[in-house]
């Protein structure tokens, strides 16, 4: 059962085609950091209704999308809300996480995920 929303609420937006992988993730994640709630997106159309629906407190962006990709997405939604944001992605060497940090998002964490990393980064970014 899910907790309700209070005022110290974080929500976090998880974006991932992969809709088994970003099921896994809410609720291992809604495990982990029960005060938080995590919202999932399939497209970038789903994650841009989400963001102008919700508060958001950080996002968590998968790269390769089937309607655009996490890097134009993250150039987007950060130019409207400055949220800080986490990259999830199969691709992980120093120029794709490079291009990762360039395009604005504050950490790069490569598939397959370590929900112990991607916990740490989110308590890190979003309290």
């Amino acid at each position: 059962m899910e907790t309700a929303p209070t005022p110290a609420t974080k929500y976090v937006l998880i974006l991932d085609d992969n809709e088994p992988l970003a099921g896994m993730l809410v609720s291992l994640l809604h495990d982990e950091l029960p005060e938080h709630r995590f919202l999932p997106a399939r497209t970038v159309e789903e994650a841009q209704l989400l963001a102008s629906e919700f508060t958001m407190d950080l996002f968590i962006l998968d790269i390769n999308l089937p309607d655009g990709t996490g890097l134009d997405v993250i150039k987007q939604i950060t130019s409207r809300y400055p949220i800080p944001a986490i990259a999830v992605s199969g691709f992980g060497n120093e120029e794709d996480i490079q291009r990762s940090l360039d395009a604005g998002f504050r950490m790069h964490i490569t598939k397959p995920v370590n929900v112990t990393i991607l916990r740490d980064a989110i308590d890190k970014l979003a309290g």
